[in-house]
Parts: structure tokens; C-alpha cells; sequence
């Protein structure tokens, strides 16, 4: 799931909960016969077990199939190390038959001293009609020089995985963050909407009172309904929108029912110049030590080409027993070989070999330029994006301190005469949308901050520590 794409989706949600009322376009509406109170709808935004961010980020490693995807890496990782250790291992295996013969094949042997008394015949049997055998056999290497950097190739490649994995476990782990922080941002949404629908509610009860006492008019009232109805449409979409971004953060961490989130304190960045971030990326972002390696592994696989031009040496011994003995008469026979392989002239599949791995080399390498390439963009971006995001955050406050004062000041108006229904609407969905603005740039901010620290390789502090695993 695309972090950018989540925010996205939640803040078209919440910017739905805005209403847009346009002075030339009211319905003439019946006055209501009943100006009974009207109380908040909808669930509370804190219903169900309070769940913090940590053990959020914690349910999320122990229960996303992606997480446990990533340590299930590591542990094949670790099998690969020792696979490449095994060439350098001995070697047993057992062997065992039984033949069935078309036919028993023997000879009748003279036994006895030639030309002495009482000269007697031996049978000795060949091959038997039924001919059983078993034996084993264990080789161990001499010298095996391809496996050296076979196994350095493995053991780089289980700190290129390990480094992989703790790089995707962040990014899920940032994704699970900034899902806990829209879920926050959405309950202060329906805390926004249930203010408005109180003060929609209270605009209302004063637009009847008015009307009671002849300073009002039934438009008057109809409006203010209006602006109720409104206030209800709108916190009912608060609630939805809540609702999706809990099951969103829920889908994350493997968590069913209803949970509600804690205030989280504001996040705050670090005062750094831009190059203090370029090298604190440099030097802490796991994938770009996992670029390094993929260099250091082509170089390797490389060097093991090399290594094919090396003679192989071994020894091996085996152990036979047959049931038919033979001329020789003993049914069980060992040997001890020593063997040497040396592949001279492949027709230049190696030379060809040589030229692929170069090339491999210089690919990991532009690869890595690249990476370097793009976490500067990313650091540039992330501190136009967070300067941005904090000047609007101040603007968006000052602006709900105007829309406050102006209400105030229409309202007390309204209540003597000297200001239209008209001009309570326009006040009071000022105010409303600055307070949803003021929320969605609140969100905006923390999101900038989580992606800039993000991309200078702040991981989070359960990546650091050892976890015990389901392995």
C-alpha cells in the first residue's frame, strides 16, 4: 500500500465533511412544528480498547503477513550460509540392492596342492540368481577453492537481507504510523463536527426564540435547519471516515473490532542543514548499505569464475559387500581413491562468464549511484515539503482564531438585530471549514516530518532492539 495514496484518500474524505452553502441558493423550506433539542449523533470517537502507537507498531511486526514474510527471508538467509559451508563438508552416503538374476553363474575350482592326493573341487559362485549388496562411501574435499567465495557470497548476502528486511520493515512500520496518525486526525475531525452540530443546534433554538418574540422570520428558521441537517450530514461522514481509517490501520496490524487511538504528541524535526541529513542518510539508511553489498557480492561472483580454473582435489572411501565373493573369495572389498578435477578448456564458457560478471559489477555500481541519487531527492523534497506544511499549519491557526472572533461577533449581532440569518450561515461555515483545515494541515505536517525523518534513516526503535520471533 502507497503511504501517499492512503493520506490522499483520507484527506478527499475529510475534506467532504466541509459544507458549501451559497447565499442565492436556498430552498424554501417549511418551518419545523417541533423545536424539541437535538443531540449529538453517532458513536463516540473513543468507543472500544484504547490502543497506543507502540503497541500498534508492535501488533504490526507480530501480526502482518508481510513482517513475518521478511523474517521467514532471513531465515531462508541463514539456510543458504550453511548450504555453502556444506562444499567444504564431508560427504557419506549408503547404497543397498537386491538383483533378481535370470540365472546363478558358478565355477567348480580345483582345491588342493597340483599333483597331490586327494585334489578336491571348490564352487565358487559369481553371480547368485538372487544377489544382494550394500555399502556406503564418504568423500571430503581437499581443495575446493570455489567455495571460499561461494561462501562469502553467502554470508554477504544474508547482511544484504537482513538489511533489506529492516528497511521494509520501516517503510511498513512508517505506513502503520502515519495510518495511527490519520486515525487521530479523524477522531478530532468528528470532535470538529459534533461542535458544529452544537453550535448548528444552538443557532437553531435562538432562530425560534427570535421568531417567538417577532424579531425572527420562519426563513430565518428554515435556514438554521437547514444548517442543522448539514451539520448531521457532516458528522455522519466524520464517522465513516473514521471508521476506514481504523479499518485501514486495522487491515495493518491484524486487529479486529473496535479500538479507539491516543492523542500522540506532535512530532517535531530535528534543526539540521540539509547536508547534515544527505550524511546521516548516507551513513545510516539500510538500503544503501544493502546497495554496498550487492557491489561486494557481484565482485565476489566474479572472483568465483576465477576460482573454476582451479584444480579440485578430494578423497574417497568406500565399503561394498556382496553376497556372491567371487574369485577372490571375501564378500566385502573397501577402496581409498585419491581424485583431482580440472576443467581446462570449457569452450569459453568462463571467458563469457568473466564478461557477464564485469558487467554485473558495473550495473550494482551504477545502482547504487542511483539509490544516492535519489535519497538527495528525497531529503530536498521531504524539507520543501515539511516548510511548507509548517507555515501552513501556522496560517491555518491564525485563521480559526479570525473565524472564532468573527463568529462570536456575528452571533451577538444576530441576537440584537443587527446582522441576517444569512450572515450566521456564512460565519458559521467559516469557522467549520477553518477547524477541518486546521486539522487536515495538522495531519499534513506530522506526515512531512515521519517522511523526512524517514528519508535521513531514522528507523524505529523496535528495528534497533532484538525482538524474539516466531523462530
Amino acid at each position: 500500500m502507497n503511504p501517499r495514496s492512503s493520506v490522499s484518500t483520507f484527506l478527499f474524505l475529510a475534506l467532504v465533511l466541509t459544507p458549501i452553502h451559497k447565499a442565492g441558493a436556498q430552498k424554501s423550506v417549511e418551518p419545523a412544528q417541533s423545536a424539541a433539542p437535538l443531540e449529538p449523533m453517532g458513536p463516540s470517537a473513543s468507543s472500544g480498547p484504547v490502543l497506543t502507537l507502540a503497541e500498534a507498531q508492535t501488533k504490526a511486526l507480530d501480526n502482518n503477513p508481510t513482517m513475518r514474510n521478511l523474517d521467514e527471508q532471513l531465515v531462508q538467509a541463514r539456510a543458504t550460509v550453511r548450504k555453502a559451508w556444506a562444499r567444504l563438508l564431508p560427504q557419506l552416503s549408503a547404497t543397498g540392492q537386491i538383483v533378481r538374476n535370470q540365472e546363478e553363474i558358478a565355477l567348480e575350482m580345483p582345491a588342493g596342492m597340483p599333483g597331490g592326493a586327494g585334489v578336491t573341487s571348490e564352487r565358487i559362485v559369481i553371480q547368485e540368481k538372487w544377489g544382494k549388496g550394500f555399502g556406503f562411501s564418504a568423500s571430503m574435499p581437499i581443495l575446493n577453492a570455489q567455495a571460499f567465495p561461494a561462501i562469502k557470497i553467502a554470508d554477504r548476502f544474508a547482511d544484504r537481507s537482513r538489511h533489506s528486511a529492516t528497511h521494509s520493515k520501516n517503510e511498513l512500520l512508517f505506513l502503520v504510523t502515519t495510518s495511527y496518525y490519520q486515525v487521530a486526525s479523524a477522531s478530532r475531525l468528528v470532535d470538529v463536527q459534533n461542535e458544529v452540530l452544537a453550535s448548528a443546534q444552538r443557532f437553531l433554538r435562538q432562530s425560534e426564540a427570535l421568531m417567538r418574540v417577532g424579531q425572527g422570520t420562519e426563513l430565518d428558521v428554515a435556514r438554521a435547519e437547514l444548517r442543522v441537517m448539514d451539520a448531521k450530514k457532516s458528522l455522519a461522514d466524520a464517522h465513516d471516515t473514521l471508521t476506514l481509517a481504523k479499518s485501514a490501520l486495522g487491515y495493518l496490524i491484524g486487529v479486529e473490532g473496535s479500538f479507539s487511538v491516543t492523542d500522540v504528541p506532535m512530532p517535531r524535526p530535528e534543526e539540521k542543514s540539509r547536508g547534515a541529513y544527505v550524511e546521516e542518510a548516507f551513513s545510516d539508511r539500510k538500503d544503501l548499505q544493502s546497495a554496498h553489498i550487492a557491489v561486494d557480492i557481484a565482485e565476489l561472483d566474479k572472483r568465483a569464475t576465477y576460482m573454476k580454473w582451479v584444480p579440485v582435489f578430494d578423497v574417497t572411501y568406500t565399503w561394498n559387500w556382496n553376497s556372491a565373493a567371487g574369485f577372490g573369495g571375501d564378500n566385502a572389498v573397501w577402496m581409498l581413491i585419491f581424485g583431482a578435477r580440472w576443467n581446462i578448456f570449457d569452450g569459453g564458457a568462463r571467458f563469457a562468464e568473466l564478461d557477464e560478471k564485469r558487467s554485473q559489477i558495473r550495473v550494482a555500481k551504477n545502482n547504487l549511484d542511483q539509490l544516492e541519487l535519489d535519497i538527495k531527492q528525497q531529503i530536498d523534497e521531504a524539507l520543501v515539503e515539511l516548510e511548507k506544511r509548517a507555515r501552513n499549519v501556522d496560517l491555518a491557526k491564525k485563521q480559526v482564531e479570525l473565524a472564532q472572533k468573527t463568529n462570536h461577533m456575528v452571533s451577538r449581532r444576530y441576537e440584537v438585530g443587527l446582522a441576517t440569518s444569512l450572515d450566521v450561515l456564512s460565519a458559521h461555515t467559516d469557522l467549520s471549514t477553518k477547524r477541518t483545515s486546521e486539522v487536515l494541515e495538522q495531519l499534513r505536517y506530522e506526515i512531512a516530518v515521519l517522511a523526512l525523518k524517514k528519508a535521513a534513516g531514522d528507523y524505529n526503535e523496535l528495528l534497533t532492539t532484538d525482538r524474539p520471533t516466531s523462530r
